[in-house]
């Protein structure tokens, strides 16, 4: 990204002459971007004309556009006709380029090679799959899964010490091997977490388990077995099983939740081995 100007004290009414509104789009009649950028100074315009180097030659500036969790959007309504024009084969300057005639200014739009579009989403929401789709053939798809060696090992009072990395993995191990890669859940959970046990107590009582809940349907047993909770003693099971047959109950146990050994016992029973990151 390149600046044209920073640390400006201008009024925008004064450079274009009207009061703008709260909208995310400003459209201004009656001033050029030449105009805009006298107002800017001579360090903006001298930026602005430099041309970026792009493969053997000077090309066009690059430009960026990130559309976030763009799965939830109407694509329809998102990219309109431009969602032909963003095929490489129909941008400004190809064999078989194509414009379109804008609605309101009624002006010609392509769209050139140097725009980059990133749209990110979330591909566990299994209800918009139809979206992948209708996009397979615009953009490249690349997964991004859940990366357990970027977390903490804290390291709590009496000298134990809680690895977040191989919590995470032995979470999602079983989440992929009971309904699939997809639904592993992300790092982000137990990023920038107090470095004390009820900062991982809060996040797994508050964020993943309500998660778990969703995914499994309310099958406890399911998130027993997720939560390793089968191999520990009743004391230290996050989620309790009460009772026999069609009068079993299921209870969180908030005892659990306190103590360290509950949670250093969701990894414990894995050998080192399984963990595909340095220990």
């Amino acid at each position: 990204m390149r600046w044209l100007a920073k640390g400006l004290s201008l009024d925008a009414q004064a450079v274009t002459g009207k009061a703008f509104t709260q909208q995310t789009l400003q459209r201004v009649a009656g001033i050029t971007t030449a105009q805009v950028l006298a107002q800017l100074g001579p360090v903006a315009g001298d930026e602005a004309a430099k041309p970026i180097s792009e493969g053997k030659g000077a090309g066009m500036r690059p430009h960026v556009l990130i559309i976030d969790e763009i799965n939830r959007g109407n694509v329809a309504k998102i990219f309109g006709e431009l969602l032909t024009l963003l095929e490489a084969d129909k941008r400004v300057g190809a064999a078989e380029a194509l414009t379109v005639t804008l609605p309101l200014s009624r002006r010609a739009l392509g769209i050139p090679r140097s725009l980059y579009v990133i749209g990110t989403m979330n591909t566990a929401d299994r209800s918009l799959t139809l979206l992948d789709a209708a996009l397979r053939r615009r953009f490249v798809f690349h997964p991004i899964w859940p990366k357990p060696e970027i977390l903490p090992v804290l390291e709590l009072e009496d000298g134990v010490a809680l690895d977040l990395r191989k919590f995470l993995y032995a979470i999602n191990t079983r989440i992929e091997r009971l309904l699939g890669r997809e639904q592993m859940i992300g790092h982000a959970y137990l990023l920038g977490l107090p470095a004390t046990l009820e900062g991982v107590a809060s996040a797994l009582r508050e964020r993943i388990l309500p998660l778990l809940e969703e995914y499994f349907f309310e099958d406890w047993g399911k998130i027993r077995e997720v939560l390793g909770d089968d191999g520990k003693p009743a004391g230290m099971q996050f989620i309790e099983r009460v009772g026999n047959g069609p009068d079993i109950r299921y209870h969180r146990n908030d005892a659990a939740f306190k103590d360290v050994e509950a949670f250093v016992r969701v990894y414990s029973s894995l050998d080192d081995s399984a963990f595909r990151f340095d220990s």
